[in-house]
């Protein structure tokens, strides 16, 4: 049987090499948001020589990544008979298309995809251009905002600004309306960049007057920048674009070989659903589930 511990800042190393550049897209999979999450929650990993098994648990649920492993079956295999021998409630989850097929071919296991947790994945070149009529009203509160905060100057996030991202992270979260465990979560996590950034993400932060007004933080694998944060004082208005504006187009000039932009998902949420469709993904990254037990 596989033997999970609690995911340690010891195993951050090769659990990073072993995911590697992410080729699936999912935000879930990339290294330094999965410890950020994993540290503040509840993720596990074991190994088995060189094949690395993921399991997150979340209230009675238990949710496993599909295993990093040369002979996927049996590393499946493992993974059925793990959740068999706990007796709990348990999916495969964040898998590729691909994988799902294989899923439903091996293991005669219906699979399904839920749009609340899709990704939008959008070309970098449209967000760092705003070309067209499309963007016309992205481009309306950019304009806003420089007109507005001419002042206003983007720089990555460093250490000396841990005081002043603490006092943004406090503005921010007053002004928001948020409950549940989800949500309590994203607020350590957040917190957890501000005192210890990972120095293989990218990040910046707008300010005006010297005060944050607005963060970000992301990832670049392969030819991907995952944004797994973004966050702005909704009182300066067109801070959210600006941000945005920003961070893809240093991105983009310090990292040419970078095409896409992934935003992650919805979760359902139809404002925030509404706020990325308006952004014209060129496509949705699926994840697919089974539930195994």
């Amino acid at each position: 049987m596989l033997r999970f511990h609690p995911l340690r800042e010891e195993d951050r190393e090769k659990v990073s090499k072993t995911m590697g550049d992410n080729p699936s897209k999912i935000c879930e999979l990339c290294p330094a948001d999965f410890f950020y999450w994993g540290l503040n929650g509840d993720a596990q990993i074991a190994w088995e020589g060189d094949d690395l098994f993921i399991l997150w648990t979340y209230e009675e649920e238990r949710g496993y990544a599909f295993p990093y492993a040369a002979d996927k079956l049996s590393a499946v295999e493992k993974v059925i008979e793990h959740a068999r021998d706990l007796g709990k409630p348990a999916h495969i989850i964040d898998m590729t298309a691909e994988q799902a097929d294989s899923i439903r071919e091996n293991f005669g296991v219906p699979t399904e995809v839920d749009r609340d947790w899709c990704d939008y994945l959008y070309s970098i070149q449209d967000l760092s251009s705003l070309a067209g009529k499309k963007y016309h009203g992205q481009k309306n509160h950019l304009n806003k905002f420089r007109k507005t905060y001419p002042q206003a100057i983007f720089v990555p996030y460093a250490s000396d600004l841990t005081e002043k991202a603490e006092t943004f992270f406090t503005r921010f979260y007053a002004a928001e309306q948020g409950t549940g465990l989800l949500f309590e979560a994203e607020k350590e996590v957040f917190l957890s960049r501000i005192r210890r950034p990972d120095p293989t993400e990218k990040s910046g932060v707008l300010l005006v007057d010297g005060e944050i007004v607005a963060m970000t933080f992301g990832e670049v694998l392969g030819d991907t920048l995952f944004v797994h944060t973004e966050k702005a004082l909704r009182s300066y208005e067109g801070s959210y674009v600006a941000i945005n504006h920003a961070f893809v187009n240093a991105v983009s000039s310090a990292s040419p070989d970078v095409l896409y932009v992934n935003r992650e998902e919805d979760l359902g949420d139809e404002g925030l659903r509404a706020a990325k469709l308006s952004w014209h993904p060129i496509k949705l990254v699926e994840k697919y589930y089974a539930k195994i037990f």
